[in-house]
């Protein structure tokens, strides 16, 4: 059973201030714990609620096989942890990655710049590992990557990243610059996808929903794409645009 004081705990880490204090953070359901496990990620604990635990025995006893602790905690408990409306009866435990130095590879780049919707962060990291992209560097401005609606949105996608670098951005995108990399800013005014072709090595930036690229990234652009607007639709959602833009480079 969850203890009064390891509720406290674990509902603390629904705050940035208390997951970077930890260095942990909270996964809820079922879904996005199979995809930890499959990843081999290590948890720190799970726990369950009974209803839960009847209705998926065999997923338990595969998790008893491991090293992973879980335990079997009542209903009331667990929604006092949760931070969705309707919790799936299960949560986990993990330790935050350390933030990385850039490492300079072969693969391309994702830039996140002024991301504010945890919504919206948590799909385009999913939609960036789905197109394979797993280096992600993200500006300080940026909604945390581990606040818990991103986590639930990424449904899991944090597993399977190389690197997150977390810094100011003029100086990564130089460094990109530095070793060859094309830096592909996603702007209202720029060449059509269509009629764009990617380089060898690239990275792609992402802006703000409401402002777009900062004007000291801009600056810093190799080329400027865009998605063509068949109507007079003012922009399209940054997570939409992603996957589209995305589809287009890989």
């Amino acid at each position: 059973m969850l203890s009064n004081s390891k509720i406290k705990f674990l509902k603390s880490l629904h705050s940035k201030k208390f997951r970077t204090k930890h260095r942990q953070y909270i996964i809820e359901g079922h879904r996005i714990i199979n995809e930890a496990l499959k990843a081999k990620v290590e948890l720190g604990g799970i726990w369950c609620s009974d209803d839960y635990a009847k209705k998926n025995e065999l997923f338990l006893n595969s998790i008893s096989k491991t090293q992973i602790r879980y335990e079997i905690t009542s209903e009331k408990s667990l929604s006092q942890v949760c931070d969705s409306q309707n919790n799936q009866g299960i949560i986990g435990l993990i330790d935050l990655p350390h933030n990385k130095e850039l490492d300079i590879n072969l693969s391309n780049f994702l830039i996140l710049d002024n991301i504010s919707n945890p919504g919206n962060m948590g799909t385009i990291i999913r939609t960036a590992v789905w197109f394979g992209i797993k280096d992600v560097i993200i500006s300080s401005e940026c909604v945390d990557l581990y606040n818990s609606k991103v986590v639930r949105s990424a449904m899991g996608a944090h597993f399977h990243l190389n690197q997150i670098v977390i810094k100011n951005l003029d100086s990564l995108i130089t460094k990109l610059q530095k070793n060859g990399f094309s830096i592909i800013g996603a702007e209202l005014n720029g060449t059509s996808i269509n009629k764009f072709k990617a380089p060898n090595k690239w990275a792609l930036v992402l802006g703000s929903e409401a402002h777009g690229i900062s004007l000291s990234i801009k600056s810093l652009l190799d080329e400027s794409i865009t998605i063509p607007n068949k109507d007079n639709i003012e922009s399209l959602n940054v997570a939409v645009a992603a996957g589209i833009i995305l589809n287009s480079l890989v």
